[in-house]
C-alpha cells in the first residue's frame, strides 16, 4: 500500500501501530536496560508515554492532522514516564509541531517533522549523550531527509529511516561502555525503533503486530557495577502548572541538585524529570511557579535489587510449585529484605514510601512464587489498593491479603507462617498476629507543618507510632529514647531496631547500650535495615 501523503487519520494509525507493536515488545525492551540507566523498565516508561498520547487522539471527534498532532503532543507530555518517556515526547513534539501546520503532509514535510522531533529532544537535554534514543532518532531523521529526495512514498521513507535506525542502534554500544559491558544496545533507541515499525506496519495495512525473538542483544550480561556506585538515588518527576512559567530560569534551579535533567513544556504546563538526593527541595523549588501534579518519586536503587531478583528468577529453568502457601511482600532496604526472605517471603516487591508499587509489579511477583497459594504483606496502607486489584487480577492462583501497614508487623505475621496451612486459616493466623507489634519510625521533615499539636519544623527529625507523628528533636537518638518512652511498657519483652543507610553501626551500636540501661527488664536486638528515609524502624513485642 503506497502512502503519498499524511492526513489525520493516517497518523492516528500510525501513532496506534507503534503503540501495540511496543506492547507486545516492551518486555523485549524492558530487557536491554543495564544498571546505572535506572529509570526502571524503559520499553514500559515509553509504552506509557505512547499509550496516553493514544488515548488523547481517541478523544478527538474532527480527525484532521491538526487536531491529532496536537493530541498526540499533549496526551505524550501529560503521560511521559521516566527519562526515555520524557524524550520521546519531545520527538513527538517536534514531530507533532512541524506535521500540524499541513492538512495532508508530503513525503518531503513528514521527512522535515521528523527532524524537527530530533532538534526538539536535543534541545531538551541539558547534556546530549551519544548512543541513545537521541543518536538513533537523528540517524533516522538524516535518512529520511535524504531518501524523501528520491521517492513519493512516505511509507518507504520511515522504512529508510527504520532501517537507519537499526544501524545506529547496532553501534551504540560503541559509543556508551555500559552498554557494551552489558552485551546490549540502548533501551531507549530499540523502543523508538519498535514504534516506528509499529507505525510503518500500520500505514501498510498490516496490522498483524508479533514480539520479536530473544536475540543476543537481549541478552545481558550483568555489569560488574556497585549498588553504591549511583550518585543520585531518586528519580524524580511532576509536573507544574500555572501562568507565564520560566523553564529555563527553572532549569537553572535545578541542574545542582542532580542529573538526567529534563524540563520541558509550555508556559502554562511543565514536566520535570530529574535523579536526585534531595527530591524535597525539588518540590519546594519547584512549588514556587505553580501547582504540582502527578508527582513521583522512585529510589532507583530498589528498583534495581528488585529487577535482579526477576532476572535470577527468570533464569530457573522451570517454576515448579515446591510448596501449598507462599507469601509476596513489599519492602525497602538490603537488610528488611534479606530478613524477610529468610523467614520465608519468596518474593519480595522493593519500594520506598515514596515509591509505591503498581498492581503490575504485585501479579509479577505472584507468578513467580512457586505455589498455587499466595498471601500478599503490603506493609503500607497506600498499597492495599493495588494489593486488592492484584488479588481481583490473578487467575491463575488463589490470593489472600493479611494487611500490614509496616515491616514490624510484617515480621511478627511471618513468625507463625506455615506454608502447608490452609490459607484462608494462615491469613487468619497472621491477621491476628500484626496486633501484638508496637512499630515506630525515625525519619525527617521535609518541611514546616504542625501536627496533633507539634511544631515541626523542615529538617527536624521525627518519630511516628503506627504511621502518626508522636515526638520531634534535632537529635536521632533523642527521637529514639523518645519514641521508645511511648512504645515500652510494663508488658513489652523485645525492642528490636532495624538501623537504615544513612546510621552507622557504630552509631547504632552505641545507641543501643544506651537503651539497654534505660530498659533492663526488656532484650534488645538491633540489625542492618538499610533502609532509605527512615534512619531507625522499630518493634516492640
Amino acid at each position: 500500500m503506497k502512502v503519498t501523503s499524511l492526513n489525520g487519520k493516517l497518523f492516528k494509525e500510525f501513532i496506534s501501530g507503534g503503540f501495540e507493536n511496543l506492547k507486545v515488545n516492551k518486555d523485549k525492551v524492558n530487557a536491554l536496560n543495564v544498571f546505572p540507566v535506572p529509570d526502571g523498565d524503559t520499553g514500559t516508561n515509553m509504552l506509557l508515554t505512547v499509550q496516553s498520547a493514544v488515548k488523547e487522539t481517541e478523544q478527538v471527534s474532527e480527525v484532521t492532522l491538526a487536531k491529532i498532532c496536537t493530541a498526540v503532543s499533549k496526551g505524550s507530555f501529560m503521560g511521559a514516564r521516566g527519562n526515555s518517556g520524557v524524550i520521546l515526547s519531545q520527538i513527538f513534539r517536534g514531530i507533532a509541531h512541524e506535521l500540524g501546520q499541513h492538512e495532508d503532509a508530503n513525503p518531503i514535510q513528514v521527512a522535515q517533522a521528523l527532524q524537527t522531533g530530533v532538534e526538539t529532544a536535543y534541545k531538551a537535554v541539558m547534556k546530549p549523550v551519544e548512543g541513545t534514543i537521541l543518536t538513533v532518532v537523528k540517524e533516522c531523521a538524516r535518512e529520511a531527509l535524504i531518501k524523501a529526495k528520491s521517492t513519493d512514498d512516505v511509507a518507504e521513507i520511515l522504512e529508510a529511516a527504520l532501517a537507519a535506525g537499526e544501524r545506529a542502534l547496532a553501534f551504540t554500544p560503541e559509543q556508551l561502555p555500559v552498554l557494551k559491558q552489558a552485551g546490549v544496545v540502548d533501551a531507549g533507541g530499540k523502543g523508538l525503533l519498535v514504534i516506528l515499525e509499529g507505525g510503518i506496519k500500520a500505514l501498510r495495512g498490516n496490522y498483524e503486530f508479533i514480539a520479536e525473538e530473544m536475540g543476543d542483544d537481549f541478552i545481558a550480561e550483568e555489569p560488574e557495577i556497585k549498588l553504591e556506585d549511583i550518585t543520585f538515588l531518586y528519580c524524580t518527576e511532576l509536573l507544574i502548572s500555572g501562568e507565564s512559567i520560566p523553564a529555563e530560569q527553572i532549569q537553572k534551579e535545578l541542574d545542582e541538585l542532580g542529573d538526567s535533567l529534563l524540563v520541558v513544556g509550555t508556559s502554562e504546563m511543565v514536566k520535570i524529570h530529574i535523579h536526585t538526593n534531595k527530591p524535597g527541595i525539588v518540590l519546594d523549588k519547584s512549588s514556587s511557579y505553580g501547582e504540582l501534579h502527578d508527582i513521583n518519586i522512585n529510589n532507583m536503587m530498589d528498583q534495581h535489587l528488585h529487577q535482579q531478583t526477576a532476572i535470577r528468577s527468570k533464569h530457573n529453568s522451570q517454576l515448579i510449585a515446591t510448596k501449598q502457601t507462599g507469601v509476596v511482600a513489599i519492602a525497602n532496604g538490603p537488610g528488611i529484605i534479606e530478613m524477610l526472605q529468610s523467614m520465608g517471603v519468596d518474593q519480595v516487591v522493593t519500594c520506598g514510601q515514596t515509591m509505591n508499587p503498581s498492581t503490575e509489579d504485585i501479579l509479577a511477583a505472584i507468578e513467580l512464587v512457586p505455589a498455587r497459594k499466595v498471601i500478599i504483606l503490603p506493609n503500607n496502607k497506600n498499597i492495599f489498593l493495588a494489593a486488592n486489584q492484584a488479588k481481583e487480577l490473578c487467575e491463575i492462583k488463589e490470593i489472600e491479603i493479611v494487611p500490614t501497614k509496616n515491616f514490624p508487623q510484617a515480621l511478627v505475621a511471618m513468625l507463625v507462617y506455615d506454608d502447608e496451612m490452609e490459607l484462608d486459616l494462615l491469613a487468619k493466623e497472621m491477621t491476628e498476629r500484626i496486633g501484638t507489634v508496637k512499630a515506630g519510625e525515625v525519619t525527617y521533615a521535609i518541611r514546616d507543618s504542625q501536627f496533633n499539636g507539634l511544631e515541626i519544623k523542615e529538617g527536624e527529625i521525627i518519630g511516628l507510632l503506627n504511621d502518626e507523628i508522636c515526638c520531634g528533636d534535632k537529635s536521632v537518638d533523642e527521637v529514639v529514647k523518645k519514641l521508645l518512652e511511648k512504645m515500652v511498657d510494663g508488658e513489652s519483652e523485645l525492642v528490636t531496631l532495624f538501623y537504615g543507610k544513612n546510621v552507622e553501626e557504630e552509631q547504632a551500636n552505641n545507641l543501643m547500650a544506651e537503651l539497654k540501661k534505660n530498659y533492663p527488664n526488656q532484650e534488645f536486638e538491633t540489625y542492618k535495615g538499610g533502609q532509605q528515609l527512615y534512619f531507625y524502624i522499630i518493634a516492640v513485642e
